[in-house]
């Protein structure tokens, strides 16, 4: 499974004008299923979306090729 999200960050220019800019961040993701039951990962307590369920993956880096098996 490959997503794309869309990532909004505020930012200031150089005269102090508040300015939005948006970047887009690939990242994969895997659902696993091995008799009947789903692998899922909890998040730690130090991470956005602290205690939160999620599959495993992560973003892809910069110069990482993307493979379909």
């Amino acid at each position: 499974m490959i997503l794309q999200i869309e990532n909004t960050k505020k930012t200031t220019d150089s005269q102090g004008a508040i300015k939005m800019t948006k970047k887009d961040i690939h990242v994969v993701s895997a659902v696993i299923v091995k008799d009947s039951k789903i692998l899922c990962a909890q998040r730690n307590a130090h991470k956005a979306l602290s205690y939160k369920w999620e599959f495993p993956g992560g973003k892809i880096e910069l110069n990482e090729h993307l493979r379909k098996h």
